[in-house]
Parts: C-alpha cells; structure tokens; sequence
C-alpha cells in the first residue's frame, strides 16, 4: 500500500493487482461509469431508457423555473436540488405549490453552477446500500432524531447524554423551536420524564446530519428488493462499488420501488459505525479482490 498526499489517493497493489482509492472513489469502478454516475440528470435518462426504476430527475439551466414547474407539477411533489455531487448546498424537499418551487429553484441555481435538478419526491422506507460486485452487501437506514426514555431522566438528560456518545460518524441533537413543537405536538417538554422503552421524536427529518441515528438494515430488505438493486446496478456498465439509495414501500400509501441515488463515492463509515445493529467492515469488502481473505 502507498499514499500519495500531493494525489490525495492511496494505491493498494499485489500480484500485478492494483486498486486506487480517494475520498471514497476506486478504480474498481470504469472511468465511463464514475462519469455516468457522477452526473445525475444524465444517470437517470440512462436509466429510464433501460426501463430501470431510477429518479427520473432533469437539470434546468437558471431562468428556467416556469418550464420546470410545467414539467415537474404533474408530481405533485418534487425535490430541488443542486446538479453536481460537490457541492453541499441541502436540497428543498416535498415541494408542492409554485411559489415554493420558485423560491427554491432561484435559490439553488444561484448556490451551484447556474442549473438545478428537479425530481419527483418520492414516500416511503429510505435505506443507503453498498453494492460490491453485484452483491448488496450492507445497508443502513437513518432513524428519525429523537431519544428513548428510561422511565427516570428527563428529555432533556437524554439528550445530553446521547450527545456525550455520538462519535465521529453521527451528528449532535439540537434543542431549538423545531425540537420543542415537536416534544409538544407529544404532549411533552424538555423537562418531561419519557417511560422506559419511549422513543421520543425531536424532528421529521430522516436525515444524518439531523441527529439521524444510523440502524443497520440488510435484514430488512425483501429478497425483490434487493434483486431490484442488484438489476439498476448491473444495467450501469463497470460499476462494481456504488451507495445505493432506495425509497421502498412499508406503508400502503407510499410510492413503488424507486432508485433514488446511484453514487460511485462511499462512505464506509456508516456501514463500520451504526448507532444500532452490527457493524459491517465496508473496507474489507472493497479490499478483497485485491487482499482476499487476509483482513
């Protein structure tokens, strides 16, 4: 193994083998695969024309918005966000009336390259899947922020003590005026003693860097489901180690099966580090062709 940091990589190599790795990226994966992946509009119109169940997403140049908003309303629901993986602007979700689409286009073409990706939002389980080889090979999902009481600390004891456990992959719980409507649409305050077993709700959102606790989910996904992923993946040539995102159905009102992201850039820190559940040497799995068996 060599690193080269004016490179920012880092070169494993055996028996004329050899693998490289930066900030996520291999070159297990082909040049036109990481291009294809790398740019979300044109994935999925590659993915559509495969029949594949991919997000359907189009980018539109600023100064567009009316013509997105034509498109995009038949929805009902639709996500903006920005059209390169680099930048780090959040996306505006489950958008539903003109004049919120409208803000949020002009918000986020002025954030990134002067174009923005308008997509369908999609309802349901949302689990993050790494995919080796064509196998899927673990899979986490990002429970809701929120605390489970042990019939003695107040909420806000929890918290404190939570935060003091985070680690380096998961984020701090806020206490601000969303955390507090939530406590009280559950007839709670920060004050309140949740009984034992409560899982108590401080936020909607879903997300990581929400104080989301990652859950390790592999058991949870149908064998369908999973022969779905393994089908998108395949139908994208040279792409051996991807993060899949997927919205799955749990409930009867949420949306069907649906690829949400196809990303050739992992993190397998949040497969080795899971709030709950076993944890999943996501290292090792990429190393193998290279080191098999000797990890």
């Amino acid at each position: 193994m060599t690193k080269e940091p004016s490179q920012r990589f880092i070169t494993f190599s055996r028996d004329g083998r050899r693998l490289l790795w930066r900030e996520g990226e291999t070159t297990r994966n082909t040049l036109l695969a990481r291009r294809l992946t790398s740019r979300p509009a044109a994935l999925a119109q590659f993915l559509s024309a495969y029949d594949q169940p991919g997000s359907e997403a189009i980018a539109f140049r600023a100064g567009a918005a009316e013509r997105a908003w034509a498109w995009a309303k038949a929805f009902g629901r639709v996500v903006i966000k920005p059209t390169g993986r680099d930048n780090d602007s959040r996306p505006y979700l489950n958008i539903r009336t003109w004049e919120d689409f409208q803000i949020a286009f002009e918000a986020t073409t002025a954030a990134s390259d002067g174009s923005a990706l308008v997509e369908p939002y999609v309802v349901g389980e949302h689990y993050r899947c790494l995919v080796i080889g064509g196998s899927v090979v673990a899979a986490v999902r990002v429970r809701p922020t929120g605390v489970i009481g042990d019939g003695k600390a107040t909420v806000n004891h929890l918290i404190e003590t939570k935060n003091s456990q985070r680690g380096v992959v998961h984020y701090p719980l806020t206490r601000g005026r969303r955390e507090f409507q939530m406590l009280s649409k559950q007839g709670l305050s920060p004050t309140s003693i949740p009984g034992r077993g409560m899982y108590v709700q401080l936020r909607n959102s879903g997300q990581l860097h929400a104080g989301g606790d990652l859950i390790e989910a592999l058991g949870e996904l149908e064998p369908a489901e999973i022969r779905k992923m393994r089908t998108v993946v395949g139908a994208v040539p040279g792409l051996r180690v991807a993060e899949v995102t997927v919205s799955v159905p749990r409930l009867e009102e949420d949306d069907p099966f649906r690829v949400v992201d196809l990303n050739p850039t992992v993190r397998l820190d949040i497969y080795r580090e899971p709030w709950e559940g076993a944890p999943f040497d996501a290292a090792a799995a990429v190393l193998d062709p290279i080191f098999p068996h000797e990890h």
